[in-house]
């Protein structure tokens, strides 16, 4: 198997090379595992050296700890253990279960390929092994003399620099807001809508009360931290436009609900007498929601959100940037009165 890898122009580093009975073995063990682009298991009739502490061979920890830092792993298992010779396999009963486990755990979480003597591993191996490199290419090993030179090594470490220093305007930019968002309107200025409204009047009857819905526009300035702050909450995580304008929609009602009846009453009056106010709804016009959409997004506030969903959820989601979410933490937490420790 060792010569089917190396005609390959692969370097197998066996772990049955390095000790594995103390702490600094397996620290050993593991830095090699690191600076490895595969992990070739062979899975034959012994469980290997115990673990004290574990009570895992060193074999099944090798495989486990490659398993968590990613790397490919090909595993070769022994096609018939009852088959093989007493002397090359497992006479206790508590390390053959160990054994028979380890390989269940194997099967169960990789592709695995069988074999019965040392030709059919090797073939194994070699077929395997191709195969992997084609679907996990990986950098392998470099010649001393096909180093970077001087002049490489410098032109790669001013690109260093380079990405250094975008990494930090890119994270500056995430923290404040983008260039020439000082033009735009935001913070406290205020800016005038038109609100739709649909309210409910009872009018007088032939015999009892009707009531009769009204609707129209009424005017309204509103601050573009209010608008930001009704949104933002929802935000944290994401929310998709639908939720953002019902949320625009039930501060509008909340805070000019009572203008809408009264515009409302003006109307009903050029008709008879009213009766009573039923109750009103008021809600931002599609176009208004868009332009406020685009609006914080223009600011830095809010971004499309990138989370995978279904093929069927065609909706349009949102989410706090960076810089939003700072914002809206100035705006919404709540504070010691000043003077107070």
């Amino acid at each position: 198997m060792v010569s089917a890898l190396l005609q390959m122009e692969a370097f197998p580093a066996g772990m049955e090379l390095f000790p594995a009975a103390d702490e600094n073995a397996w620290a050993l063990i593991t830095e090699v595992i690191d600076d490895s682009d595969y992990y070739l298991l062979v899975i034959g009739g012994k469980y290997g050296s115990i673990d004290p502490e574990t009570e895992l061979s060193f074999t099944e920890k090798e495989y486990d700890y490659a398993i968590e830092v990613g790397k490919p792993v090909m595993a070769f298992l022994h096609a018939d253990p009852d088959e093989i010779p007493l002397g090359k396999s497992e006479k206790d009963d508590a390390t053959r279960k160990k054994l028979e486990a380890f390989r269940g755990k194997v099967e169960a979480e990789k592709l695995v390929k069988y074999w019965s003597n040392a030709d059919e591993l090797a073939a194994q191996v070699t077929l395997s092994f191709a195969s992997l490199r084609k679907r996990h290419p990986s950098v392998g090993w470099v010649r001393g003399d096909a180093g970077a030179s001087p002049e490489t090594l410098a032109e790669l470490n001013d690109l260093r620099k380079q990405l250094a220093e975008a990494d930090a305007h890119r994270a500056d930019a995430q923290t404040g807001p983008p260039p020439g968002a000082e033009t735009l309107v935001q913070g406290e200025e205020r800016t005038e809508f038109a609100f739709s409204y649909s309210a409910s009047i009872s009018m007088p009857g032939d015999y009892t009360s009707r009531t009769i819905i009204y609707e129209g526009t009424i005017e309204a300035e509103i601050s573009w931290d209010d608008l930001f702050s009704c949104v933002a909450p929802d935000l944290l995580h994401e929310a998709s436009e639908k939720t953002m304008k019902s949320r625009f929609d039930a501060m509008l009602t909340e805070e000019l609900e009572q203008d809408a009846i009264q515009a409302a009453w003006l109307e009903a009056e050029q008709q008879g007498e009213p009766i009573e106010e039923r109750g009103a709804r008021v809600f931002i016009r599609l176009e208004d929601f868009k332009t406020v959409v685009v609006q914080l997004r223009a600011l830095g506030l809010i971004e499309k959100s990138d989370r995978p969903r279904s093929v069927k959820d065609t909706a349009t989601y949102w989410t706090l940037t960076p810089f939003g979410d700072e914002h809206l933490t100035q705006l919404r937490a709540l504070r010691r009165p000043a003077g107070s420790s």
